[in-house]
């Protein structure tokens, strides 16, 4: 199965199958440098990890005509290993003709000859020392990839004690969050407390002013009240100054008219009787009034 290898890390990465990708509608491409793979808790079968950061993106991982692990190549890979046997038994004899008859064409005791003998094959004495600047230029870039895959996986770790430290942080943040949210829930009931006292203040001072005003028209009605007694009282005073003035006029006539005697003290009786039940009327609005008096002096009471 194919494999890449992390840069000093020594750890295999096996690349994402083909298949694999298009059957779960993903493609695949480059992973990040995160590495952040399935949920370790997940029920599926076992996945291939996605493929590194410095694999070329138009390339794509393919599981090996060896592994047995895909139903395909399970049911053909001996077809195609047969497919192989025979090109190679078929091209063989050619191959083995083609040596025996025209010989090695990079022979050096051949290129030695030529160039000493005279009339030289440059092509040909050019093509050992492009071989070996091949070679060397293959190692130069087997050097730089294993350098570029070094400082990837440096890179890789210094981006997860990073991203470790990010997580530490948001941890942070998360509990500062939730304290901040607790103390604005805390806030707000205090508000809430805060609007339900006021608003019971402002019942009671509704309340309040309610019985301000009907204490106020009671006392308006009980010096109403007061009033009239008072115009009562007035005109009870007038009437029994003109008893008074009756009396002294009848006192005053008594002596000349002696000879209506029974007549003016039947009438004085009649007055005495008048002026006995206006005393009582006058006493009876006194008591009234004396009432009316108690009854302003508790709405007073209440007021203050």
């Amino acid at each position: 199965q194919a494999q890449i290898l992390a840069g000093g890390a020594g750890t295999p990465i096996r690349a994402a199958s083909m298949h694999q990708g298009q059957g779960q509608g993903q493609t695949p491409g480059r992973a990040s440098l995160g590495g952040a793979g399935p949920a370790s808790g997940s029920s599926q079968g076992s996945r291939h990890e996605p493929m590194r950061a410095s694999t070329p993106v138009h390339t794509s991982g393919k599981s090996s005509y060896l592994s047995s692990e895909r139903m395909w190549h399970e049911k053909h890979t001996g077809l195609v290993n047969l497919m192989g046997v025979i090109v190679v038994a078929t091209n063989f004899r050619l191959a083995l003709e083609n040596a025996l008859k025209y010989g090695l064409r990079y022979n050096p005791l051949r290129l030695l000859q030529s160039l000493t003998i005279g009339n030289p094959n440059i092509p040909l004495a050019l093509c050992y020392p492009v071989m070996g600047l091949v070679a060397v230029l293959a190692l130069l870039v087997e050097v730089a990839g294993a350098r570029a895959l070094r400082a990837e996986a440096a890179l890789e770790e210094a981006l997860r004690k990073k991203l470790a430290e990010a997580d530490a942080a948001k941890a942070g943040l998360d509990d500062a969050l939730k304290k901040t949210q607790a103390e604005l829930d805390a806030s707000k009931a205090r508000e809430e407390a805060l609007r339900a006292s006021m608003g019971d203040e402002a019942a009671a001072k509704a309340a309040a002013g309610d019985a301000a005003s009907k204490a106020a028209a009671e006392r308006d009605a009980l010096a109403e009240e007061l009033r009239k007694l008072k115009e009562e009282l007035d005109a009870l005073k007038a009437a029994r100054d003109a008893l008074d003035a009756d009396k002294a006029a009848l006192a005053a006539k008594l002596g000349e008219t002696e000879g209506n005697l029974g007549t003016t003290t039947k009438k004085l009786g009649d007055t005495e009787a008048e002026l006995a039940a206006a005393r009582k009327a006058l006493e009876d609005a006194r008591g009234a009034l004396g009432d009316h008096g108690s009854k302003l002096a508790d709405a007073d009471e209440e007021m203050r």
